[in-house]
C-alpha cells in the first residue's frame, strides 16, 4: 500500500488552492470568508453530486475506487 493516495479531484484541489492564494493575496481575512469558503462548499457539493452520477454509472468498480483513493487532499 503507497504512503501517499491517489487524488480523485486533483483540478478542484488546484481550484481551491488559486482561490486560497487570491485571499493571501488580497491580505484580508473577510477576503477568505467571501471567497474562499463559498468555494470549498460549492466543491464539495459539485463533488458528491458527481460521485453519485459515477456510481450510478460504474458501481462497485466507483466504489473501490473511492475506497482506495482520497477525494482532495492526499493524507
Amino acid at each position: 500500500m503507497a504512503l501517499i493516495k491517489k487524488i480523485i479531484h486533483p483540478s478542484y484541489l488546484g481550484l481551491l488552492l488559486i482561490y486560497y492564494g487570491l485571499s493571501i493575496a488580497m491580505n484580508s481575512e473577510i477576503s477568505f470568508f467571501v471567497i474562499s469558503i463559498p468555494i470549498y462548499i460549492a466543491i464539495i457539493y459539485r463533488i458528491k453530486l458527481e460521485e453519485s452520477i459515477l456510481i450510478k454509472e460504474f458501481g462497485d468498480l466507483y466504489r473501490q475506487y473511492i475506497l482506495n483513493s482520497q477525494r482532495l487532499f492526499p493524507i
